[in-house]
């Protein structure tokens, strides 16, 4: 449990530093961070409430909270504890002990404009509203990152609710103007020729067991977007997601490695996010947990042989005959390449002693194996087999372009004791 929890506010733009006392914990560990307003000058402000900030890998005794609101007068508070997802409810350590900060001086309000505020594309165009507000005041809007300029003037308790045409196909900005102050700005997605967001995840690939490569492409036109990747795991019988990572996202395509080990959830889902807010359900995927790639949504798994049979039998324990032979089903797992060779392993079912191990080959005459159909067969050239012996065999297939492929399982067969005694060459 992390100890000795300190917060000092850093920085301009303003954020706090919190630092504390604690060994780090085991990967896939995070620190969950907590914060709760104790005073706040301004009107309508939750208080008392321990609210989540964030989580993030714990690989370090520093947490930078840059995401909150320091206003004159304010009193904040935080705790910290370390959290295990892979563990569940034994993985969760206790709270910290709380550290505040108080923010010196007095908030005076002199101005007083909507909050609330929602730009939303549209069919017809970009939907402004916002609710509240005193006094009159004044709606600005810039497109891209152009000069503002008044859209409309609007009387005291005077309700904003409409629609901006004429904006399609851009990204559209709004702020209020009040005594020369002015708000924060709200923007609009970038919106593209058909009206949808152009937010994509193209690819995820599995490049070992802890990290993945993500590509894809962000539409924002300026540097206040991120992608967050989030990791879903079961707490209690009911799925939840931890963040595991963000980077920057702007316009235009990207390419990440992030950390993210193999789970045993079913899914690594990945999502796209700014400002905390889910962008478009286009950017969440989920990657299977034994999937090596999401190629434009399609998992992508190991190239293997399914479905293994000795002598056109899937288990036979009464061989007889002079020749064996093996085929399996091929199964690409969604790769687009040409499977032409082989490697074949015979052992004692028992020990599993190799008995009959000849290394990458050919299939007969060099032929593709073709997706979903048999091998060619594969005759027994090794050492004579004994008559009421149990044997063991797998099979890995091989591919061009280092495509990844996996051995099958062994399946057994035996050789009838009857059978007429000879080397099955």
């Amino acid at each position: 449990m992390p100890q000795n929890l300190r917060a000092a506010i850093r920085g301009n733009p303003e954020d706090v530093i919190l630092d504390f006392d604690a060994p780090i914990p085991v990967k896939p560990s995070v620190w969950q961070l907590q914060r709760m307003i104790l005073v706040d000058p301004r009107p309508g402000v939750e208080k008392n409430v321990w609210s989540n900030v964030f989580s993030i890998d714990a690989t370090s005794t520093r947490i930078v909270d840059d995401t909150v609101e320091l206003h004159p007068g304010a009193e904040i508070c935080w705790r910290t504890r370390s959290w295990n997802p892979d563990a569940a409810l034994a993985g969760v350590s206790g709270w910290s002990e709380p550290a505040c900060v108080k923010v010196e001086g007095q908030l005076i309000r002199q101005f007083d404009w909507p909050s609330n505020v929602t730009v939303q594309n549209t069919p017809d165009g970009v939907n402004v509203a916002a609710s509240g507000g005193e006094g009159d005041f004044t709606l600005e809007r810039r497109v891209d990152d152009g000069a503002w300029e008044v859209v409309r003037v609007f009387a005291d308790n005077e309700p904003l609710d409409f629609t901006d045409t004429n904006v399609r196909g851009q990204r559209v900005c709004y702020r209020f103007s009040q005594h020369g102050a002015y708000s924060e700005e709200t923007c609009s997605d970038v919106v593209i020729d058909d009206g949808s967001v152009a937010l994509t995840i193209k690819n995820i690939t599995r490049l070992d067991d802890d990290y993945i490569k993500v590509t894809g492409n962000c539409p924002l036109r300026q540097e206040d977007g991120y992608l967050i990747y989030f990791r879903q795991f079961e707490r209690d019988g009911v799925v939840d997601y931890w963040r595991a990572g963000s980077m920057p996202c702007t316009n235009g395509p990207f390419e990440k490695t992030l950390y993210a080990p193999v789970s045993t959830a079913a899914c690594l889902f990945i999502e796209l996010r700014s400002a905390g807010l889910l962008w478009d359900a286009t950017s969440k995927l989920c990657l299977p947990s034994d999937a090596l790639a999401l190629v434009d949504g399609v998992p992508v798994y190991p190239i293997q042989a399914r479905d293994l049979q000795t002598n056109g039998h899937v288990v036979p324990n009464d061989l007889s005959g002079r020749r064996i032979s093996f085929d399996a089903l091929v199964d690409l797992g969604g790769n687009q390449t040409d499977v032409a060779k082989y490697e074949i392993e015979v052992a004692e079912a028992t020990s599993l002693e190799l008995i009959w191990a000849p290394g990458i080959q050919f299939f007969p005459y060099r032929e593709v194996q073709q997706n979903g159909e048999r091998t060619s067969p594969i005759v027994y050239r090794g050492p004579e087999l004994q008559l009421g012996v149990t044997y063991s065999w797998r099979i890995r297939l091989h591919a061009e372009a280092n495509a990844a492929t996996v051995w099958s399982n062994w399946v057994n067969f035996t050789l009838a004791v009857e059978s007429a005694r000879g080397r099955t060459r």
